[in-house]
């Protein structure tokens, strides 16, 4: 018997709760709505997300209790911010050396 996840935790694009599982591997069901930014993590650990009759997020779950914690990711936040930071070191550059020009 799945007794729901026990929210312990939530904000905007975060829910961290308790889960037992006495079936055998089953699936985690949300009512989130899938959208490839979102993580879980189960006991740590992250987990393929799947996406339940193309609509809804969801893991599997092995028997007993779990912490799970769902998290959303923009994707591509790290690539974007990873390029903003390559772009302003280059235009730091540039001026310091026009500076130094002068």
């Amino acid at each position: 018997m799945n007794q729901g996840l026990k929210v312990t935790k939530w904000k905007d694009g975060y829910i961290e709760g308790d889960i037992t599982n006495t079936h055998e591997t089953q699936l985690l069901m949300t009512s989130i709505l899938y959208d490839p930014g979102w993580r879980i993590k189960v006991d740590g650990k992250k987990q393929d997300i799947l996406a339940i009759q193309n609509a809804l997020l969801g893991c599997r779950l092995s028997p007993g209790t779990h912490h799970i914690i769902l998290y959303y990711e923009v994707p591509g936040f790290k690539i974007g911010l990873c390029i903003s930071l390559f772009t302003l070191v280059i235009i730091l550059t540039v001026h310091r050396v026009r500076r130094q020009q002068r």
